[in-house]
């Protein structure tokens, strides 16, 4: 049975504005050097999936973006949804495009710290959705008790590291947080899923027909069928993982022995915990600061406590209400 691959890049990233903006989103930019994160998670699928199975769903603003940075793409496989509406809506309209087989969708945004162990868990998962009437994904044992991530409840063991899902659970707060975290039985959903063609319209017929219909309003796809179907199934992930959600995931994972993070000239004195992005040249001058977030993208500086990263998005709402607009900033990527 042949397997497909689908990759969403419809995501806007506003947590990472103003780098990411509508005309270059988060899966565009170049967060980790050379290659940007969609072109990454194209390759990273390339050791499972022939060219001619890797499919890109993207809102038809994006297509031009998306041949440049994916000019070997077929044509035909460049899926550009007329009105993104999340994640569960892309993962229906590709659905309606793609041949019967194995389907899997990831995300375009996400680091995977060792790839060969990636490929490895997803060539498990890969099989098991030929065999088995149900939905696959990969869980991420927790290294620390987030609360920005999903966590999936593991269930009874089917088969060599293959296990039921017994339950999704939204982001917990910080107490609840802990509790899965020391459980032993509870991983991060990594937000990647897999099942046979049939399985996966079988699952929307019975708890979402109305995103089969297109005629639901914005939901994603956990909320629309993994959090309701039965028959979700689960490998434990043997590979590092991030969703990079936000300005702070750099901090993870490019920090060096340093007090701060410099991903630009940056002279500072008395300054400790401080991420510092700029474009080009320009130099970012610090004295007496702790913890902030300063990020200078074209027209645009972002100044903001880190703890407070997270309310980026009510942030740009509020520029939209009091200014009439959205500032973009201009294309540029980090400078390590």
């Amino acid at each position: 049975m042949r397997a497909y691959g689908v990759i969403l890049a419809g995501g806007r990233g506003e947590r990472f504005w103003p780098l990411s903006t509508p005309e270059r989103p988060k899966p565009f930019l170049r967060l980790f050097g050379g290659k940007s994160l969609l072109r990454t998670t194209y390759e990273r699928l390339l050791g499972l999936f022939p060219p001619e199975r890797l499919y890109l769903v993207v809102p038809p603003s994006l297509q031009a973006l998306s041949q440049t940075e994916l000019p070997e793409l077929p044509q035909e496989n460049l899926l550009l949804e007329p009105e993104p509406k999340d994640t569960a809506h892309a993962v229906a309209f590709a659905l309606r495009h793609l041949p019967e087989g194995v389907v899997g969708f990831f995300p375009a945004d996400h680091f995977v710290g060792d790839e060969e162990a990636f490929r490895e868990d997803l060539g498990l998962a890969l099989e098991a959705a030929r065999e088995l009437p149900g939905l696959l994904t990969l869980g991420v044992p927790p290294t620390h008790p987030a609360t920005g991530y999903g966590y999936l409840e593991q269930g009874e063991e089917v088969g060599p590291r293959l296990f039921r899902v017994r339950r999704f659970l939204e982001k917990p707060k910080r107490e609840v947080a802990q509790g899965l975290y020391r459980s032993g039985r509870h991983y991060w959903n990594a937000g990647i899923f897999l099942g046979r063609k049939e399985v996966w319209l079988e699952e929307f017929a019975r708890h979402a027909p109305e995103v089969l219909a297109g005629t639901a309003p914005r939901i994603s796809l956990d909320h629309a069928v993994m959090e309701r179907s039965e028959r979700v199934y689960m490998v434990p992930a043997s590979f590092p993982w991030d969703d990079l959600g936000d300005w702070l995931a750099l901090e993870r994972h490019l920090k060096g022995e340093g007090e701060n993070l410099a991903l630009a000239r940056h002279v500072g004195l008395d300054t400790r915990g401080v991420i510092v992005y700029a474009q080009g040249e320009e130099l970012i001058v610090t004295l007496g600061l702790e913890d902030l977030l300063i990020v200078r993208a074209g027209n645009v500086t972002l100044i903001a406590r880190k703890d407070r990263v997270q309310e980026l998005k009510a942030l740009l709402r509020k520029i939209r209400e009091e200014a009439g607009f959205t500032p973009s900033g201009q294309e540029g990527e980090p400078t390590p």
